[in-house]
């Protein structure tokens, strides 16, 4: 699904009502594929993943790559507007797993977010934060707090817990910030 133009202009003001002011030209296509996360019990969906890709369906490495790195986390931010809206117009009636960068989680207000959730209908219990193993979480508080607040307005939070092949940034882990639930990183190679 391409994203129309008010769902671009929402995540630009979004973005942009941070204080930056990313140019969206300058950010890359993009859209959402969504992948299921199955439970491995009743082998049905238990939520869907929201991955982005670029318009020619480029990995989520191409497209963070062409965004400028000083407007990373804020293009990740907008980003998320846009999953949620996707996936409410897909109708999903399942979770939905949302990836962010840590330090993205502090761009703008969860309050935006959760607000965004509302406005489209889904529910914030429908919601797991992922918190992606990219990058190390420079702010523990703040991140903290930021994560406080997701919970309490009931998202839950989703961490890498480990990585066999020991090339990724697991995030410390708290007992301010520990998450609802983990998952274990594999890589799988297609033939």
């Amino acid at each position: 699904m391409r994203i129309s133009e008010r769902t671009r202009s929402i995540a630009l003001r979004r973005a942009s009502s941070t204080g930056a002011h990313p140019s969206w030209p300058a950010w890359p296509e993009f859209s959402f594929a969504c992948q299921p996360v199955v439970d491995t019990i009743t082998r049905s969906p238990y939520s869907y993943e929201a991955l982005i890709r670029g318009r020619e369906q480029q990995s989520a490495f191409q497209v963070l790559n062409a965004v400028p790195r000083d407007e990373l986390h804020q293009f990740d931010a907008a980003a998320q507007l846009v999953a949620i809206e996707l996936a409410a117009r897909c109708g999903l009636s399942r979770k939905l797993n949302l990836n962010s960068l840590p330090m993205s989680l502090m761009v703008r207000a969860p309050s935006e977010t959760i607000e965004a959730v509302a406005r489209s209908g889904l529910h914030n219990s429908q919601c797991i934060l992922e918190v992606t193993e990219e990058e190390m979480i420079g702010a523990h508080t703040r991140f903290a707090e930021a994560i406080s607040i997701y919970r309490e307005s009931g998202f839950r939070h989703r961490a890498p817990i480990t990585d066999p092949f020991q090339r990724r940034c697991i995030p410390v882990v708290s007992a301010e910030n520990s998450p609802d639930t983990g998952s274990i990183l594999a890589n799988f190679h297609h033939r």
